[in-house]
């Protein structure tokens, strides 16, 4: 009734009384699969969804990411945190490439993480949290293999050959094995879930 005729009876009255106010909802939920599922009244979506945002996980706008960071930094400097603290290449290099299954949430307590373990001021791999390190190290890990499995299908002229190019990418792919068993373990053995922590698709876990 508030949000079809705006207005509403307060407990215990009989009287009606008038409101003037916009109410401002967000999910990260796909609301209109909800409604097709079952899951969601439509009635209640409809009178909500009168003008929608969509902002995509930063994931999908990885540009948005530096901005993120230094948001982050100034708000966790108000709070006490040392001032003026840079981020090395390398570190935004994995900030960039990592998957954020956490979103935007995870993003500032990474930040928060790195801000404890920074040493003079510089934000470096080291500081980043263990997992998100894992995560990007398997992904080039992976990469890396599978160009060189293509390399080796593509140029592999005879079984001496193959054997020599299978054995570049033996460290790569041993890598790949301990991250993808340290997933599963911190899922509980959920594949699904494991893909997601990694950063990669379901299919690529299950040929690995």
């Amino acid at each position: 009734r508030v949000l079809q005729d705006h207005e509403f009876e307060p407990v215990g009255s009989d009287k009606t009384l008038a409101v003037d106010i916009r109410i401002i909802t967000a999910s990260n939920q796909d609301l209109r699969e909800m409604v097709d599922a079952g899951d969601f009244r439509a009635d209640l979506y409809y009178r909500l969804a009168v003008f929608t945002l969509n902002v995509p996980p930063i994931r999908e706008r990885r540009g948005d990411i530096p901005l993120l960071l230094k948001h982050f930094c100034e708000n966790l400097e108000a709070r006490g945190y040392p001032a003026g603290v840079s981020c090395s290449s390398e570190a935004m290099q994995i900030l960039m490439n990592y998957n954020w299954p956490g979103n935007v949430r995870e993003l500032e307590n990474a930040v928060e993480h790195a801000l404890i373990c920074a040493i003079d001021g510089t934000v470096r791999p080291e500081s980043l949290p263990e997992q998100i390190r894992a995560s990007v190290l398997a992904k080039q890990a992976w990469a890396s293999a599978e160009r060189g499995a293509a390399h080796a299908h593509a140029h592999a002229a005879s079984a001496d050959d193959a054997s020599l190019a299978s054995a570049t990418t033996h460290d790569e792919d041993e890598i790949a094995r301990r991250e993808i068993e340290r997933a599963l373990l911190q899922s509980n053995g959920n594949r699904s879930a494991a893909a997601k922590l990694l950063g990669v698709d379901r299919t690529t876990l299950w040929r690995r």
